[in-house]
């Protein structure tokens, strides 16, 4: 039975297999950059982090820009 959960899992699986994917072309090509290498399920934490603080970002600038100064445009409030 498809729902968010499932969505929400087959994203995060597609996240951990595009990174490992990612890793291991590197590796075959000598072109990793790094000299560490994170999980896939660390990655998917360091993405629900970042969800959440856009989440709030994004919650912010729609307060601005649902607030009608006088004198401005909602795009010098926002700046």
């Amino acid at each position: 039975m498809p729902g968010a959960g499932n969505k929400r899992e087959n994203f995060e699986n597609q996240i951990k297999n595009s990174y490992a994917l990612l890793i291991r072309e590197g590796k075959k090509r000598n072109q990793i950059l790094v000299t560490f290498t994170r999980t896939g399920s660390a990655i998917v934490q360091i993405y629900k982090k970042a969800r959440c603080e856009f989440i709030k970002f994004e919650g912010s600038v729609m307060a601005i820009r649902a607030k009608t100064p006088t004198g401005s445009t909602s795009e010098d409030d926002i700046s």
